[in-house]
């Protein structure tokens, strides 16, 4: 009898202690979305204002999101118009090379690959204020996140410098062929006579 009480009181605290991580995870992924949703609102709030402050000079893309489905089939400009069409995004004036970045990297559209991809280009030899902000932003709310974070880096540093780039000159250009290009960085070039 004593055994039965001592093996019901066990399972008792087991569902117990099953039900408090069942609580925990689920308040858990709750705060990561509240977290995630308060930065794409930070995000959607202050590109806005460096798209209107920062970028002043910048020129934007002569072509239009419409012109981009009539790119070839396995050019940048098409992959950037099949991008842009199945997240239901349409081209942000003066920020065009922004979603080429994606495609090329390969880091989706939400929150923790947005972030990723800007610890990315930081690896690429980008420098702004507004990719610093971000990358402090990330790191401030972020730090479970940390270690995805030093690999998009890391990523990034293994790729041939292309956040320069002007791209809108390069939309025709074959797409694989592209992305094998700025994946491959010779560690010692060296010119062949």
């Amino acid at each position: 009898m004593l055994i039965n009480f001592k093996l019901r009181l066990l399972f008792s605290i087991f569902n117990l202690y099953l039900s408090i991580q069942f609580f925990i995870e689920n308040i858990s992924t709750k705060l990561d979305l509240v977290r995630d949703k308060y930065i794409e609102k930070m995000f959607a709030i202050s590109s806005v204002l460096y798209l209107k402050f920062a970028r002043i000079k910048r020129k934007s893309w002569t072509i239009s999101q419409h012109d981009l489905q009539f790119f070839p089939e396995d050019s940048l400009g098409k992959n950037l118009y099949y991008f842009l069409k199945s997240n239901n995004f349409t081209i942000q004036a003066k920020a065009e090379n922004h979603d080429i970045f994606h495609i090329l990297s390969g880091f989706k559209p939400i929150v923790k690959e947005e972030l990723a991809l800007q610890f990315f280009l930081l690896g690429n030899g980008k420098r702004s204020f507004y990719l610093i902000l971000a990358i402090s932003t990330a790191c401030i709310l972020t730090p479970d996140r940390l270690s995805y974070f030093i690999k998009a880096y890391k990523k990034g540093k293994k790729y041939r410098a292309f956040h320069h780039w002007n791209f809108e000159y390069m939309l025709h250009e074959n797409f694989n062929s592209l992305q094998d290009f700025i994946q491959y960085k010779p560690n010692n070039p060296t010119i062949n006579l």
